[in-house]
């Protein structure tokens, strides 16, 4: 069973769908992902669903969803402001 099947059932209609969350972030992650949407012109959501999308990518079946906010807080981008 797939995690989408328990979350929208067997037969979910579009697993790209842009779904909204609120999350909490220390506020130095927050002052990164601001900078990096003025100085790349790339919106918040989209510099974190990158993030998400190369992690998860890359970890594999194996990726947890700790793993993932680790990821997205090293991410090159984000260490690119330190």
């Amino acid at each position: 069973m797939r995690e989408s099947d328990i979350l929208y059932g067997k037969n979910p209609k579009d697993l790209n769908e842009l779904k909204e969350i609120k999350i909490k972030l220390p506020l130095r992650f927050h002052i990164k992902l601001h900078s990096l949407k003025l100085l790349k012109k790339q919106t918040i959501s989209d510099s974190v669903i990158a993030a998400l999308d190369d992690y998860f990518t890359k970890a594999g079946p194996d990726a947890t969803a700790e793993g993932a906010v680790e990821a997205l807080m090293r991410s090159e981008a984000a260490n690119r402001l330190d």
